[in-house]
């Protein structure tokens, strides 16, 4: 049982004072009062809990929203890093491929010429071309 506070000891008074005088259709027109009231307490409450809650919900969605936003462009960024790697992978191929190529050459201090439709290593004379080295450097491996 709830203990009462003083405005239930002064509605209690009210209503005694209203039968006394006017009988049960004024203390119950008191009673009914009180409770309206009581009512529309609660519902300003609620009122004021729902603005609440909605700017919560809205101050939620936009931090999704931010969140999607800083995820796409975490994507976009990677892709591109993705593509820088996969450029500079290729270059250091390149690059590993001509040092082969070079590291060939150098052995011996040997260079390929072409003379007279013909390849033939020489020690005086550069490369004719890249794909000449390749081809000399598979035959020097079998």
């Amino acid at each position: 049982m709830s203990t009462p506070t003083e405005a239930h000891l002064d509605l209690a008074l009210q209503i005694s004072e209203a039968i006394a005088r006017s009988g049960n259709v004024a203390a119950a027109k008191l009673i009914a009062d009180s409770e309206a009231r009581a009512i529309a307490k609660q519902v300003e409450a609620l009122a004021i809990v729902t603005l609440r809650w909605d700017k919560l919900e809205k101050e939620q969605d936009q931090l999704r929203a931010e969140r999607a936003d800083a995820d796409a462009d975490e994507i976009i960024a990677l892709a591109h890093w993705n593509k820088e790697l996969k450029r500079a992978m290729k270059a250091e191929a390149e690059l590993a491929t001509e040092r082969a190529r070079l590291d060939w050459l150098m052995a011996g201090g040997v260079c390929l010429v072409q003379h007279s439709g013909r390849i033939h290593v020489s020690r005086l004379h550069a490369p004719v071309s890249r794909a000449d080295i390749d081809a000399a450097m598979k035959e020097g491996a079998k």
